[in-house]
C-alpha cells in the first residue's frame, strides 16, 4: 500500500516548511555569498543559459535606468523620490549583475 510515516515525519515536514516561509519572508542578506557546486558528471549547460538569460534582462535594465538617468529633462521634472527610486535600481541591478557574473564563473563559464 502507502508508505509508513510517523509523527517525526510530519514535525521534520513542518519545521523545513516553517523554515522555508520565515527564509523568504528575510529575503538576501547584505554581504552574504553563496557558491554554487554542481556535481561531476552534471551538465551544468541549462543552469549556465538561466544564469546568462537573467544576466542579458539585468543588463538590459540596468542600460534603460542609466539612460533614464542621463537624460536631464526626466532628472530635472520628476519628483525626487522617482529619480532616487531609479538610482536604488540601478545600484540593485548592478548588485545583480556582479552576483550573476560570480556564478558563471564559478560554473566555469564567463558572462558573455
Amino acid at each position: 500500500m502507502g508508505e509508513d510515516f510517523s509523527a517525526k515525519d510530519f514535525r521534520t515536514w513542518a519545521g523545513t516548511v516553517a523554515a522555508a516561509v520565515a527564509l523568504s519572508e528575510v529575503g538576501p542578506i547584505d554581504g552574504a555569498k553563496a557558491r554554487l557546486r554542481v556535481a561531476e558528471g552534471v551538465d551544468a549547460g541549462p543552469l549556465i543559459e538561466t544564469k546568462r538569460k537573467k544576466l542579458k534582462e539585468a543588463r538590459d535594465k540596468l542600460s534603460r535606468k542609466r539612460g533614464k538617468l542621463a537624460n536631464e529633462g526626466f532628472v530635472s521634472k520628476a519628483p525626487p523620490a522617482v529619480v532616487e527610486g531609479e538610482r536604488a535600481d540601478v545600484v540593485l541591478l548592478e548588485e545583480e549583475e556582479r552576483r550573476l557574473l560570480a556564478e558563471l564563473a564559478q560554473l566555469g563559464a564567463s558572462g558573455d
